[in-house]
């Protein structure tokens, strides 16, 4: 089940029910409009429904919201007798207290997806700390697993590395698009380093990089607004279809996320890849980490000149050898699979 009900998950969501639903009983404690692809739905998966979805105000209510949905699983637990438990999103803070509700012999997994970024924090450290070593983890790269083992104090036994979902390719719904709205380069995360935008539109400002370069980028921000025929920077609401457009006719997508940003994963990066984009990024640890394993496909970048100097390079290189082979075969549904399956087994069987 999803305790903050994150939408924007859903897509990685789905795909792990699929997969799941294939080779085991899968019971969802969600809705039905949780599930985006009607076609994955088949014998072996139950939709149970949860009349406790709707978010409230205020963050007390918010916090008795998560518990009673906590509370809901394990009554459905008790019932059901679930080899394991699949917890996809929580709240770090609540999740110790929740946790009360559920038998000690349940087998809870959580999915690290951003919780364990914010153990810098002494609230959130605490209160992990206090479930850390009660369930399984499941990360995505190993070195999150590491990080946890060797720095948090989780047991090794109790983290599981499954690869995150390669998507499919987006298709150009909009191939008709008029020239002067395709862009050489795009960056359209809601989660771009603000700081790190400012200084490339200050460049822009004083220098015309884009302009005399003659390249076409397009970056999302918060806060930093920049129009002319070569440097967007806006915060627009893009269509799924306007999005999926300008991935397709891109060059390579920019990545500009915080470099505090260190135990999370990038759907922007798979977004990327899965698309066979290269990714120019901000020096983030999990671009280092994609770069050592796959090469150039991804090029973290240590400053805003960095990352200039990257783009007119790419610019300029028509030769596009890039193998995106290996983080395909890292995270196809084959590699996934066989995660999911040795994760289970060694669960049932106390490994």
């Amino acid at each position: 089940m999803d305790l903050l009900f994150e939408h924007g998950n859903r897509h990685v969501d789905n795909s792990m029910i699929k997969l799941m639903a294939k080779n085991h009983q899968v019971y969802l404690l969600m809705n039905d409009d949780f599930i985006a692809d009607k076609s994955i739905i088949n014998s072996n998966l139950k939709v149970l429904g949860n009349h406790l979805s709707k978010e409230p105000k205020g963050s007390f209510s918010r916090a008795v919201l998560i518990l009673n949905r906590m509370r809901l699983a394990a009554k459905y637990s008790k019932d059901l007798k679930p080899d394991i438990i699949y917890i996809s999103t929580y709240e770090t803070r609540t999740f110790p207290l929740g946790l009360l509700f559920f038998d000690k012999t349940n087998n809870i997994i959580v999915l690290e997806n951003y919780n364990i970024d914010f153990l810098r924090y002494r609230s959130q450290k605490i209160a992990y700390k206090w479930f850390a070593n009660k369930v399984h983890h499941m990360v995505y790269e190993s070195f999150f697993g590491d990080y946890l083992v060797n720095d948090i104090g989780v047991k090794q036994e109790l983290v599981h590395t499954v690869p995150h979902f390669y998507y499919a390719p987006y298709v150009n719904s909009l191939s008709n698009i008029v020239a002067s709205k395709s862009y050489d380069f795009v960056g359209l995360s809601g989660s771009n380093d603000q700081d790190v935008i400012g200084e490339i539109v200050d460049i822009e400002t004083k220098e015309k990089f884009f302009e005399n370069n003659r390249i076409r980028c397009y970056i999302k921000s918060s806060t930093h607004h920049y129009e002319s025929d070569y440097l967007t920077v806006s915060d627009k609401f893009l269509s799924t279809e306007e999005y999926n457009a300008m991935y397709c006719d891109s060059k390579a997508v920019l990545v500009l996320f915080p470099t505090s940003y260190i135990y999370r994963m990038s759907g922007c990066i798979v977004d990327a890849f899965s698309n066979h984009k290269q990714v120019i990024s901000t020096n983030l640890e999990l671009s280092k980490f994609y770069h050592t394993k796959y090469g150039s496909i991804i090029l973290p970048c240590e400053s805003s000149r960095d990352i200039l100097n990257q783009i007119k390079t790419i610019m300029n290189d028509n030769t596009n050898n890039l193998d995106f082979s290996g983080f395909e075969k890292d995270h196809s549904d084959e590699t996934i699979n066989n995660s999911l399956n040795k994760m289970f087994n060694s669960i049932k069987q106390g490994v």
